[in-house]
């Protein structure tokens, strides 16, 4: 059956809905993905006594390893747009997240930029990498281009720390607890990002995960 709407018509969710998320999800399990992420909640105004807040930012999609270690993160265009044209915004979320792999599409191909190489390349909707491709890559091209040692690949796979009063961390959190353990030091948030800690129990959190897993990566028990 002919689709209502051509593909130039198409909205950003329809390409969304109609391309983007039938690429992924072709190679990804749901359980790896999410959507519309908040990634910001909104710079803070003040005029006054009047408190507002600017728009949130959103990620379209994040595509992780684990739930501590997001891969991937994919920007969408209409198809007005050129395949290029989100990966700027990809790379500035990537950049805050300290994610390794952005993607921008519009519905005809996907534009990859590497950060761990600095290349950007074009492929098909049918070529979007899989995990285990994601990941080989990941490992051989962390610490520029020493790879992962072993060690630095167990943390990866360890869980944060969780118990009933704890709160998912914030991006600039769970960069500070991957990096405190696995030094990707040619990663894009690698500069200065453990004072970005701020106070509150989701700090305190992310202590208790960056304890835990240097026990891990210690050898410790």
């Amino acid at each position: 059956m002919a689709a209502v709407l051509s593909k130039r018509q198409m909205t950003e969710e329809d390409i969304k809905l109609q391309f983007i998320t039938p690429a992924i999800t072709k190679k990804w399990a749901l359980s790896l993905i999410t959507m519309e992420t908040r990634i910001t909640d909104g710079q803070i105004n003040l005029r006054g006594n009047m408190v507002s807040r600017k728009e949130a930012k959103k990620a379209d999609y994040i595509l992780y390893l684990n739930e501590s270690t997001p891969i991937a993160i994919v920007e969408a265009k209409d198809n007005k747009h050129a395949v290029g044209d989100g990966l700027q915004q990809a790379m500035q979320y990537a950049i805050m997240m300290d994610i390794p792999f952005a993607y921008s599409s519009n519905g005809d191909g996907f534009m990859e930029h590497d950060f761990l190489t600095g290349e950007e390349r074009s492929i098909s909707m049918e070529d979007f990498p899989a995990p285990d491709a994601l990941y080989a890559r990941f490992k051989a091209g962390a610490n520029h281009g020493e790879g992962l040692t072993q060690q630095e690949e167990s943390v990866i796979r360890q869980p944060f720390y969780s118990g009933q009063n704890t709160y998912p961390p914030r991006y600039y959190q769970r960069n500070a607890v991957n990096m405190h353990n696995c030094p990707f030091s040619n990663l894009p948030a690698a500069n200065g990002l453990l004072k970005s800690f701020s106070d509150g129990k989701s700090t305190r959190d992310s202590r208790f995960s960056v304890v835990r897993e240097c026990s891990s990566l210690d050898g410790a028990k």
